[in-house]
């Protein structure tokens, strides 16, 4: 009995101190601040996860941003480059043109030189004729004055950093150049005129023979 008794009392006290121990346990799991204090920590991880990934975020757009900038820009640098290949072949162009026409028209300024100088030798006033033709041929050497440094600007042009705006006195040089030629076809047309006058003037008051005329017609009839 006393065993049966010692043990269920020994139970008991078992019993107590565990009851006892779990109400502890209990009540140091349960306590506020405690919890408080893991709410905290959790919503503080949380809260730098959330930053990390924000970071994170930010760091993929700015290289996207970045690698999108570096495309844009090599485009740009392609057309750029497209852009002044383009200019610079039409300068090219434009150039080999207005010297091809300075020297036609200085072809033509020779020639009818010549024959005024033939025709005065032969008794035409051709005074007037000169006079158109010398104020051509200084059309004609403003052009050539004028168009000889084109090269140059149209390479300071393309490799500007406003190109726009060098383009612009590049155009100025170009109708400069259109403006003196014209001039100059204005005088030669006017010199041609001038001698077709002369020689038919001889004719009427006969200082100047039939064949003189014929000469003279077809040569400023070619020259015109």
């Amino acid at each position: 009995m006393k065993t049966i008794k010692h043990i269920i009392v020994s139970h008991a006290i078992f019993l107590a101190l565990f009851g006892f121990a779990a109400l502890t346990f209990a009540q140091d799991t349960t306590d506020p601040v405690a919890d408080r204090e893991a709410i905290s920590a959790l919503r503080q991880a949380r809260a730098l996860e959330a930053q990390e990934n924000t970071a994170s975020r930010q760091t993929a757009t700015e290289e996207r941003k970045t690698a999108i900038q570096e495309k844009v820009q090599d485009r740009r640098t392609t057309l750029e480059a497209r852009a002044q290949e383009r200019i610079v072949n039409l300068a090219a162009n434009m150039s080999n043109r207005v010297d091809a026409i300075i020297a036609r028209m200085q072809n033509i300024i020779d020639r009818l030189s010549n024959r005024i100088e033939k025709l005065t030798e032969q008794g035409i006033d051709s005074g007037i004729a000169t006079e158109h033709l010398a104020t051509a041929q200084q059309s004609i050497d403003a052009a050539r004055t004028t168009i000889a440094n084109i090269d140059t600007e149209v390479t300071a042009a393309t490799g500007s950093q406003n190109v726009r705006e060098a383009w612009n006195q590049v155009k100025v040089t170009y109708l400069t150049v259109r403006n003196h030629l014209s001039n100059a076809h204005e005088e030669i047309r006017a010199s041609v005129a001038a001698l077709k006058e002369a020689v038919a003037e001889a004719e009427r008051t006969g200082n100047v023979s039939k064949a003189v005329r014929s000469n003279g017609t077809d040569e400023t009839s070619v020259i015109e």
